[in-house]
């Protein structure tokens, strides 16, 4: 509600008023709470009354409904895990895809923020709400991350190798990979990096997973919601779909995108992954990608999320790790398997 002219906005539950606001708010989206005991359907009206001028505005960013009981010191309490009722959930968007990639020297690992999407669409804004973007102080894009929790992000552990956690910030809610601020984002310190402890070993780029501990907790939104954690379904199997989004460069040696990117890959096997990678493939990693090449993770995507659909929910099945070259023929791109560290994210994230 912005404007010095601004209306009222009220909304009625059953012929009852049991919301009111008036008058000019601020640009700031603002959140309200309403208790109901009520049980059965009812009409819900929301209503927006203009005000005198032109120059005022009434917005609606999300409205949900959240049925059952409120025990004492609970309302409004959010899960702490990535298993939310509201996890892997995205709007509606185009079946787009992710393109680009930079080529990578033979055996050797990414470094910080050298990963990236090859071979795809412009994701839609907020398509993918737990996208995070890993910044330098400056503000400069590194790598891409996951929103688990409030509090958590996953990513890649070569991005945070060697750093510590007051050179790393973490930005939620975006769509633009440059803007300062569009409204939408949420902008995070990070209280504490937590690398595998396998990580490099006993393969170059085994265990390459790390979690990131917010400085505060996330307020979750239609912009800004959580993966959900691999637990209780089937692992994707050779030639599942699967979905990659990130802001990494959009082909060899080109520039980065102005905006979030996504693609489309198919799950590729183990002893498919091993003949692509003789002795570099081990149980913490999973392939994906096209025998031909074409579409793949590249420089500036490491850490950010492949996720698999299940049952109309995303869940998390890889976190971006690395490859030779992006979307080269006969080279899959290499991710750290979720479900094998399952236990070890679920662990970490209880006990800190």
């Amino acid at each position: 509600m912005y404007g010095a002219t601004t209306g009222r906005l009220e909304v009625t539950v059953n012929g009852r008023n049991v919301f009111s606001a008036n008058g000019n708010k601020g640009k700031s989206w603002l959140e309200a709470n309403i208790n109901l005991n009520l049980q059965g359907n009812y009409p819900v009206i929301i209503t927006g009354v203009r005000g005198s001028s032109y120059i005022s505005d009434i917005a609606i960013d999300d409205f949900f409904v959240r049925a059952g009981s409120c025990p004492s010191g609970s309302c409004g309490v959010r899960p702490q895990t990535g298993q939310a009722s509201s996890c892997g959930v995205r709007p509606q968007t185009g079946q787009a895809r992710i393109v680009g990639g930079n080529q990578a020297q033979p055996g050797v690992r990414p470094q910080t923020g050298q990963a990236r999407i090859v071979g795809g669409n412009q994701a839609q804004p907020g398509g993918w709400p737990w996208q995070a973007m890993l910044r330098t102080l400056s503000g400069i894009q590194i790598c891409g991350g996951s929103l688990l929790t409030n509090r958590w992000v996953v990513t890649a552990a070569h991005c945070v190798t060697g750093e510590t956690p007051s050179s790393i910030f973490v930005r939620l809610g975006a769509h633009s990979r440059t803007l300062a601020s569009t409204g939408f984002e949420q902008d995070f310190s990070v209280s504490k990096i937590i690398t595998h402890p396998s990580y490099f070993c006993p393969l170059n780029s085994s265990y390459d997973i790390a979690l990131l501990k917010l400085s505060a907790p996330a307020t979750l939104n239609r912009r800004v919601n959580l993966v959900c954690l691999p637990s209780g379904v089937p692992a994707p199997t050779d030639g599942t779909r699967c979905w990659i989004t990130g802001w990494g460069q959009l082909a060899f040696g080109g520039a980065d995108p102005a905006n979030l990117m996504q693609a489309t890959v198919p799950i590729a096997s183990r002893a498919r992954c091993e003949r692509a990678y003789p002795g570099e493939i081990d149980d913490s990693m999973i392939c994906a990608g096209l025998d031909q090449g074409g579409v793949d993770t590249c420089q500036g995507d490491s850490g950010g999320p492949m996720v698999c659909e299940t049952g109309g929910r995303y869940y998390l099945q890889g976190v971006t790790s690395w490859g030779y070259g992006c979307a080269s023929p006969g080279k899959f791109g290499v991710y750290a398997k979720v479900t094998y560290v399952l236990n070890w994210l679920r662990s970490e994230m209880a006990k800190n």
